[in-house]
């Protein structure tokens, strides 16, 4: 039962939906503010010396209109026992008068305890929302078969195997820990956003000393 669970945790669910920006690779936002252009490209090179080691290596391209930066975030699977990957990405924030948009766009992801990448699909997945449970079911009873016999189980052999063993606490768990690990990674990003729009929306009164 356990190498059976441990198979289903590396299935990609493949589902639909959730807003992305045009290439569907990322997470876009603009936001507008009451600052000039150049008050937005203070407060984004603050924001960013804070939030990395060092804004000179991880700034790709620095303009009056245009800021480029390749870093990587860390996000935690809620898998048992969880896991922490990096996120190698890139975050470009475009900026003019009055309003600035932020592009994040995860690129690759690795596993921080041995600091192997990870496949992409393990990291695209959570583009998508999530499916229902209902679809859940069949999907990695499916997947989890296909699987198996990719190891060698004949097809009778594999699904004996599953349907003795897939038992619906374990489908509940497995999908329970998968919701909490699409909600980890949106929370993430959402996060990310949000610390940026909190720094740039921050009075200069409150650097007063």
């Amino acid at each position: 039962m356990k190498k059976l669970f441990i198979l289903l945790l590396f299935i990609p669910f493949i589902s639909f939906g959730q807003d992305l920006n045009n290439s569907s690779n990322g997470y876009v936002k603009v936001v507008e503010v009451e600052l000039s252009k150049q008050e937005i490209h203070q407060k984004i090179s603050e924001w960013i010396a804070l939030n990395y080691k060092s804004a000179k290596d991880v700034i790709q391209l620095n303009t009056e209109d245009k800021i480029v930066v390749k870093g990587n975030y860390s996000f935690t699977s809620a898998f048992n026992p969880p896991t922490t990957y990096g996120v190698r990405n890139t975050l470009t924030f475009s900026i003019r008068d009055n309003k600035y948009k932020i592009d994040l766009i995860p690129n690759s992801m690795f596993n921080k305890s041995n600091m192997k990448d990870e496949p992409l699909g393990n990291m695209t997945q959570y583009f998508k929302d999530l499916m229902s449970f209902e679809d859940f079911k069949p999907f990695v009873r499916r997947n989890t078969i296909i699987g198996m016999q990719n190891r060698g189980y004949s097809e009778k052999r594999a699904i004996k195997m599953v349907d003795n063993q897939q038992t619906p606490e374990i489908v509940e768990n497995l999908y329970n820990q998968k919701k909490n690990t699409f909600n980890n990674w949106n929370s993430t990003i959402k996060n990310t956003f949000q610390s940026i729009i909190d720094y740039i929306n921050k009075s200069n009164d409150e650097d007063d000393w």
